[in-house]
């Protein structure tokens, strides 16, 4: 009804899409909002002008060299640079990054930051004592 497609939109929406609906209609609708939000599913991240991240290869290119790493360093490195400038803690991390039936302890992931902190420097991943780890960009 008009009323829900109205109340959607007041509520803070950005889109409403009426049933039923063709795919390629979803389809053209989750283009538009990538789009706009400028959302692309790069899979290389810069993290500084000589330190580049290859999520598909499990790279760290860093002063030209290549350096690989395993596909959870690269998972618990995405996340903290996606939420960069903000303190995440243990759990968190946990939550996110790890199923959960295969949870880790806090020394697992506590070694995985020691690894990537060898790899891109210590100034990037930051230890927030008594919270987690903040990572700057």
């Amino acid at each position: 009804m008009m009323d829900d497609i109205e109340k959607g939109f007041k509520s803070g929406c950005d889109d409403y899409i009426k049933k039923p609906f063709e795919l390629k209609e979803l389809d053209l609708r989750i283009e538009n909002i990538k789009r706009l939000y400028n959302i692309s599913p790069s899979s290389h991240i810069q993290i500084a002008d000589n330190i580049l991240l290859d999520k598909d290869n499990l790279l760290i290119n860093k002063n030209n060299e290549r350096i690989h790493i395993a596909q959870k360093e690269c998972d618990v490195l995405a996340y903290l640079i996606k939420n960069k400038n903000k303190p995440v803690s243990i759990d968190e991390l946990s939550l996110n990054v790890w199923a959960y039936e295969e949870a880790p302890i806090a020394s697992t992931i506590r070694t995985y930051i020691k690894n990537l902190r060898k790899i891109i420097g210590d100034e990037y991943i930051l230890n927030i004592r008594g919270v987690g780890y903040r990572f700057n960009s």
